[in-house]
């Protein structure tokens, strides 16, 4: 859907309206973005084919680089569980906040705290102390993962979020309730593959489930989150 620029509404928020006016007829399906976003890029965002399998696939492809360059040492195998939740982590956040948690707090937006650069940086520092500490460095996976969703987001065109709350406190955001935005969602998923990203992300998931469901081998990804090797795509 292509969205009209913005006009105030009655809470001096800014509001965007479907060309075919404020009077014509409903769309069917709604696209739960920021305005800025929606304005910007004129696309749907991400969901969770999208941020999994390309985040996914980001983390096996450096372990495939990693293993063939590396000359001083293995580097630590990768725990593919943290590298799943890292990449959901800011919408794992956000979504219940601004959906049930504290909607007033952020303004209904379901792109808020957690999708700012305080909050990613807050979560690397929070992963460098574990990794320090402990040596282990599935802390510091989920964090890159976490700074890859913002990436993917595209959240640098959106610096109300990206740079709060250095900017002011409030996200002027306009969001629809939980109806509409599970119902565009759930459109939206049913019609993924019309999406490259969705669709690159979702072979992404076909192939390393394939992987990690070989005899043997799954009982070992959910004790440890490794698998056997990286995901790819094609022969």
């Amino acid at each position: 859907m292509i969205w009209a620029p913005e006009t105030p509404n009655r809470h001096g928020r800014n509001q965007r309206f479907p060309k075919h006016g404020r009077s014509g007829q409903r769309p069917s399906v709604v696209v739960p973005l920021p305005p800025r976003l929606a304005f910007t890029w004129g696309v749907v965002s991400l969901l969770v084919f999208g941020h999994v399998g390309l985040t996914i696939g980001a983390f096996a492809a450096y372990s495939l680089a990693d293993r063939k360059w590396r000359t001083n040492g293995p580097f630590p195998q990768i725990d593919y569980r943290a590298v799943m939740v890292g990449a959901m982590l800011p919408d794992i956040v956000d979504k219940p906040l601004g959906l049930w948690i504290a909607p007033d707090l952020v303004d209904g937006s379901l792109r808020s705290v957690a999708h700012s650069l305080l909050f990613g940086l807050l979560v690397l520092g929070i992963a460098a102390l574990f990794l320090l500490a402990r040596r282990r460095p599935r802390a510091m996976i989920l964090g890159v993962a976490s700074s890859g969703h913002l990436l993917l987001d595209g959240m640098w065109s959106n610096p109300t979020v990206i740079l709060w709350p250095f900017l002011g406190s409030d996200f002027h955001a306009e969001y629809p309730g939980f109806e509409e935005w599970a119902s565009g969602h759930l459109a939206d998923l049913l019609i993924f593959y019309t999406d490259y990203p969705e669709l690159l992300g979702f072979l992404v998931i076909v192939s390393f489930t394939a992987q990690i469901l070989r005899p043997g081998k799954f009982r070992r990804f959910l004790v440890t989150g490794v698998a056997v090797s990286p995901p790819r795509i094609g022969p």
